[in-house]
Protein backbone atom coordinates (compact mmCIF):
# COMPACT_ATOMS: atom_id res chain seq x y z
CA UNK A 1 0.00 0.00 0.00
CA UNK A 2 1.24 3.45 -1.04
CA UNK A 3 1.12 6.41 1.71
CA UNK A 4 1.94 9.91 0.83
CA UNK A 5 3.35 12.55 2.94
CA UNK A 6 6.28 13.74 3.99
CA UNK A 7 7.49 11.27 1.75
CA UNK A 8 6.16 8.67 -0.08
CA UNK A 9 6.43 4.88 1.50
CA UNK A 10 5.57 1.77 0.34
CA UNK A 11 3.88 -0.48 3.64
CA UNK A 12 4.88 -3.49 3.84
CA UNK A 13 3.27 -6.41 5.76
CA UNK A 14 5.28 -9.88 5.95
CA UNK A 15 4.97 -13.67 6.73
CA UNK A 16 7.22 -13.15 9.91
CA UNK A 17 5.37 -11.02 11.61
CA UNK A 18 7.29 -7.12 10.48
CA UNK A 19 5.55 -4.18 9.24
CA UNK A 20 8.21 -2.14 6.69
CA UNK A 21 7.90 1.52 5.58
CA UNK A 22 9.93 1.58 2.08
CA UNK A 23 10.65 4.83 0.71
CA UNK A 24 9.69 5.40 -2.31
CA UNK A 25 12.57 7.27 -3.39
CA UNK A 26 15.32 5.30 -2.52
CA UNK A 27 14.23 1.80 -1.73
CA UNK A 28 15.59 2.13 1.54
CA UNK A 29 13.56 1.11 4.89
CA UNK A 30 12.15 4.24 6.83
CA UNK A 31 11.40 1.87 9.78
CA UNK A 32 10.21 -1.27 10.76
CA UNK A 33 8.07 -3.17 13.78
CA UNK A 34 7.86 -6.30 14.54
CA UNK A 35 3.75 -6.80 15.46
CA UNK A 36 3.09 -10.11 16.10
CA UNK A 37 5.55 -11.31 18.46
CA UNK A 38 4.81 -14.77 18.08
CA UNK A 39 6.21 -13.77 14.50
CA UNK A 40 2.87 -14.85 13.07
CA UNK A 41 2.30 -13.62 9.00
CA UNK A 42 0.75 -10.40 8.50
CA UNK A 43 -2.27 -9.62 5.83
CA UNK A 44 -1.95 -6.60 3.89
CA UNK A 45 -2.47 -3.23 5.67
CA UNK A 46 -5.93 -1.37 5.36
CA UNK A 47 -5.15 2.57 5.82
CA UNK A 48 -7.93 4.89 7.47
CA UNK A 49 -7.38 8.87 7.55
CA UNK A 50 -10.19 11.16 9.55
CA UNK A 51 -11.68 13.32 6.61
CA UNK A 52 -10.86 17.04 6.66
CA UNK A 53 -7.37 17.02 8.42
CA UNK A 54 -5.41 20.14 6.93
CA UNK A 55 -3.11 19.47 4.15
CA UNK A 56 0.82 18.34 5.44
CA UNK A 57 -0.45 17.46 8.61
CA UNK A 58 -1.85 14.33 7.93
CA UNK A 59 -1.86 11.28 9.90
CA UNK A 60 -3.46 7.73 9.47
CA UNK A 61 -4.10 4.58 11.01
CA UNK A 62 -2.64 1.50 9.31
CA UNK A 63 -4.68 -2.09 10.60
CA UNK A 64 -3.10 -4.96 9.53
CA UNK A 65 -4.73 -8.45 10.51
CA UNK A 66 -2.23 -11.17 11.89
CA UNK A 67 -2.18 -14.85 11.39
CA UNK A 68 -2.28 -14.59 15.18
CA UNK A 69 -5.80 -13.95 15.31
CA UNK A 70 -4.81 -10.44 16.30
CA UNK A 71 -5.81 -6.94 14.75
CA UNK A 72 -2.58 -4.23 15.01
CA UNK A 73 -3.15 -1.15 14.60
CA UNK A 74 0.18 1.58 13.40
CA UNK A 75 -0.15 5.42 12.80
CA UNK A 76 1.63 6.32 9.79
CA UNK A 77 2.12 9.66 8.46
CA UNK A 78 0.39 10.20 5.66
CA UNK A 79 -2.65 8.94 3.77
CA UNK A 80 -3.42 6.40 1.14
CA UNK A 81 -1.89 7.57 -2.32
CA UNK A 82 -4.97 7.99 -4.61
CA UNK A 83 -2.70 8.73 -7.71
CA UNK A 84 -0.54 5.18 -6.77
CA UNK A 85 -0.92 2.32 -9.46
CA UNK A 86 -2.32 -1.12 -8.24
CA UNK A 87 -2.48 -2.14 -5.85
CA UNK A 88 -5.18 0.11 -4.25
CA UNK A 89 -6.59 -0.63 -1.44
CA UNK A 90 -10.56 -1.23 -2.03
CA UNK A 91 -9.81 -1.28 -5.27
CA UNK A 92 -10.71 -4.29 -8.31
CA UNK A 93 -8.62 -4.36 -11.39
CA UNK A 94 -9.88 -1.80 -12.99
CA UNK A 95 -9.43 0.10 -10.70
CA UNK A 96 -13.55 1.20 -10.08
CA UNK A 97 -13.59 1.27 -6.06
CA UNK A 98 -15.95 -1.69 -5.92
CA UNK A 99 -13.97 -4.84 -5.30
CA UNK A 100 -17.16 -6.82 -5.96
CA UNK A 101 -16.28 -6.15 -9.63
CA UNK A 102 -14.93 -9.16 -11.84
CA UNK A 103 -12.60 -8.24 -14.45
Amino acid sequence: MVVSGPSTQLIVPTSTGRLYAVRESDGSIAWSVKLSAAGAALQPANIYTTPGQPAGAVMSTAYVAGADGKLYAVIVDGQLDTAAPWPKAFHDPRNTNNAGTQP
